[in-house]
């Protein structure tokens, strides 16, 4: 696996009011850990289709106003598109060194309800084909789609929507016999469609058939961040009072000069200064110090934040820095798993 940083900042500024300060407001991309964590010393992964087609008339559902009709639509290609979207997807985004895939279903068997496993001996000899240190098999992928009506009074016009929910079911292998078994996940899209009359606004769906490929296709991308760390936007916010100081900080976060701005912050923290200010002024530290990584002390400054907050009964901004402590809470137990993940 390849060891990557765990947060990316993008200076992207926009002023906020309220009745004590301006806000700015930015974004940054945090490295999330994935759900299911792989040995650090795995780094070329085969994956593999083991699953038998849905039946053309199983949960594909018409309503017809409180009628319920079952309706046939062709399914068989649902499990190679998901499949094939997990490995362009984790081709991409460079997790493994190397990725294989194996389209074709190499399960011989006939019962769709009954979710099979690959025996030992041909997990080896995939293994050992392909020269891999894990197997991931699809075992069976469902969809149970619905196209149902109605009517808004508002807008006076009919919506017809198209509902899929996809559930995957997976397995991960080792030559050593180690194997998570019945991995499952559910992935759930919709369509919508509208229209002066049903039939106008059921023309507006998009095919059947089509939709439920382009949902197989989402649902192999979604278990690409369920099995690798995957980035994820969150927004920060700096306070950015009328203060000289405040304002020579945060033209130091726009040079990203970010122990140049902590080191402004912390004088306003010194005891003859305003505690609403030192308020200010800790957020922002606690912010400056989680882009740098340094968790710990994020929380510690969050948490001087939140007390000046609460000593001076400001309750809006108290509730915000008690929620964003939530955040670093998580995110430090996250950095735990994440350096397992990437063999830290």
């Amino acid at each position: 696996m390849k060891r990557q940083p765990h947060v990316l900042f993008f200076l992207f500024f926009c002023t906020l009011f309220n009745a004590c300060a301006s806000k700015l407001y930015t974004t940054i991309d945090i490295l999330r850990p994935a759900q299911i964590a792989f040995p650090s010393d795995v780094t070329n992964i085969l994956i593999v289709n083991n699953s038998i087609p849905q039946p053309h008339s199983l949960d594909h559902i018409d309503m017809q106003g409180d009628k319920a009709n079952f309706v046939n639509v062709n399914t068989d290609s649902l499990a190679i598109f998901c499949i094939a979207a997990l490995y362009e997807d984790l081709l991409q985004n460079g997790f493994f060194n190397h990725v294989d895939l194996e389209l074709n279903t190499i399960n011989t068997g006939a019962d769709f309800y009954q979710i099979p496993s690959v025996g030992q001996k041909d997990v080896a000899g995939l293994l050992t084909k392909y020269d891999a240190d894990l197997l991931i098999t699809l075992d069976r992928i469902r969809v149970r789609d619905k196209i149902t009506d109605e009517f808004d009074e508002f807008d006076q016009l009919y919506i017809s929507t198209l509902e899929a929910v996809y559930e995957t079911n997976w397995s991960i292998c080792d030559n050593s016999g180690n194997r998570h078994r019945n991995l499952s996940f559910t992935d759930t899209l919709y369509w919508d469609g509208y229209g002066h009359s049903v039939k106008n606004a059921r023309a507006k769906l998009p095919d059947r058939e089509n939709a439920l490929i382009d949902g197989a296709l989402y649902a192999g991308q979604q278990t690409v961040n369920r099995f690798t760390p995957y980035w994820e936007k969150e927004d920060r916010y700096f306070f950015n009072p009328s203060n000289k100081r405040m304002k020579e900080a945060m033209d130091a976060v726009r040079s990203r000069k970010w122990e140049r701005a902590i080191e402004i912050w912390k004088k306003i923290l010194e005891p003859d200064e305003n505690e609403r200010l030192q308020a200010f002024a800790a957020n922002n530290i606690a912010i400056g110090y989680e882009i740098l990584g340094d968790i710990d002390k994020a929380i510690d400054y969050a948490t001087v934040s939140f007390d000046r907050f609460a000593a001076v009964q400001d309750v809006e901004n108290a509730m915000t820095l008690q929620y964003y402590l939530t955040l670093l809470h998580q995110r430090k137990n996250e950095f735990e798993l994440l350096d397992r993940q990437l063999g830290n």
